[in-house]
């Protein structure tokens, strides 16, 4: 059977048409776009909110009316000196009165150390044959310093006390630096694996550009599914679809609605999207460096869409997998006839975009070239993984021509069952049509010959 696209302008226009003048898709419409536009405004609110909840739980106000500690004494054992001026850089020991005692005077204190008195005493031990310092702080048994404030003020000494040990050494800062830096330490990978992660690409850059290619995809997915089978649905009930079939061709039916869904839906990312970059441009300059925008800006990294090539594979999986669930939704969104089937209908072409949408939030993580080659070649999940795959140097160039060719061999076959069954379909007013039965109005021949045997 051929397929024929007779009258496909006529119901796009007419569907996008219609779908405009419907208040539930405009309210729809607008509804998303606010959401969208506001969405980096909320998750600031939000964040501020969290900071303020974390700050008033563990955050020591250093101001001297509200301290618990009411003198600290701090008795320096070691050959490192310290003097008040170099507490002074210290926020929180320059808002408290410091007393420095000499080697000895801490055991007679120690025993009469109030509820609101703070000792701190740094050592050496040469015991191992290498010098050990430690800073420690002491309260009294009864003491009403709260535990947060006690580490706070012997942290606080000890940072200014380490500073001075190294410049006491006559290091200079760059060394100091070099040598508090720390060192971070990978763990242990394989020859095969270390050369195949060796492309340029960051884990930043490849999480970055998964987790937005993998919402985008979500969201078109998730409302053009929605939209597609409903309105194929409420064609039904209005007896629209029997006008329509006997003037235009039944697959021009399916695809142009799935085309009129595309620009609607498109219409609202790019809407929204762009509402979006608006309000988070407001947010971070109004808050600048503390809006958690910028925090999520600098978590996640999208300069791999700025090359030309990537940003075109992208583009053009992004259609191929539109097309794919667009047209899966249209064959199920056929075969039932009431508003109560919908949910049945949806189900399986969401719980195929949810495992796609969950292998590429973790695609940058997943580096076995066997197994990226594998899910790069599954129909529908691989339409959220590939490109990801192939911009991290997982998967090369032939893989990739082989993930398009699978793809588009099976969005014809899509194509193919839903030229041959929809107009049955579309008439059926019933109960809904089981996906077994679908397949046999497609492919009548085999299931003939089957039965012969």
């Amino acid at each position: 059977m051929k397929i024929r696209l007779g009258g496909l302008r006529e119901v796009f226009s007419f569907t996008l048409r219609e779908t405009f003048k419907d208040k539930r898709y405009r309210s729809s419409f607008i509804g998303m776009i606010v959401t969208l536009t506001l969405m980096p405004v909320i998750t600031n609110i939000s964040g501020l909110a969290g900071a303020n909840a974390a700050v008033s739980s563990f955050e020591v106000n250093v101001s001297s009316d509200n301290l618990a500690t009411g003198q600290v004494y701090v008795c320096n054992k070691t050959d490192v000196p310290v003097t008040a001026d170099d507490l002074q850089e210290s926020e929180l020991l320059s808002a408290l009165p410091v007393k420095f005692l000499e080697d000895g005077e801490e055991t007679a204190l120690l025993k009469e150390l109030s509820d609101r008195e703070l000792l701190i005493i740094a050592s050496r031990d040469d015991s191992s044959g290498l010098p050990v310092y430690e800073v420690s702080g002491i309260v009294s048994d009864e003491s009403e310093i709260g535990t947060n404030e006690q580490e706070s003020i012997r942290d606080s000494f000890a940072e200014i006390y380490s500073t001075l040990r190294y410049e006491s050494l006559n290091l200079s800062q760059s060394a100091i630096g070099s040598i508090t830096g720390g060192i971070s330490i990978a763990s242990p990978v394989s020859e095969e694996k270390y050369h195949l992660g060796d492309t340029g690409v960051t884990s930043d850059e490849l999480m970055g550009t998964a987790i937005l290619y993998a919402v985008a995809l979500m969201i078109l997915v998730s409302l053009s599914t929605s939209f597609i089978i409903s309105s194929l649905v409420e064609e039904k009930s209005s007896r629209l679809v029997d006008m329509l079939i006997t003037s235009v061709d039944p697959l021009s039916l399916v695809l142009g609605k799935i085309l009129a869904m595309m620009c609607y839906v498109t219409a609202v990312l790019i809407c929204g999207g762009g509402g979006a970059l608006l309000s988070s441009s407001i947010v971070k300059k109004i808050m600048g460096s503390n809006s958690a925008v910028a925090d999520l800006s600098g978590i996640f990294d999208f300069s791999l869409l700025m090359k030309p090539a990537n940003a075109l594979i992208m583009l053009l999986t992004f259609v191929l997998a539109y097309m794919l669930y667009a047209i899966a939704s249209g064959v199920a969104g056929s075969a039932i006839s009431n508003p109560e089937d919908s949910q049945h209908a949806m189900s399986p072409i969401m719980m195929l975009s949810m495992g796609g949408y969950i292998l590429a939030t973790a695609s940058f993580a997943i580096t076995d070239p066997t197994a990226c080659t594998v899910l790069s070649l599954i129909p529908f999940l691989s339409t959220y993984i590939a490109p990801i795959f192939f911009m991290g140097g997982r998967i090369g160039i032939v893989v990739l021509i082989l993930f398009f060719l699978v793809n588009i061999a099976t969005l014809f076959l899509l194509a193919l069952i839903c030229a041959r069954t929809y107009r049955r379909l579309a008439m059926n007013d019933g109960a809904r049509v089981p996906l077994k039965t679908v397949f046999r109005m497609a492919f009548p021949k085999k299931e003939k010959e089957a039965a012969n045997v």
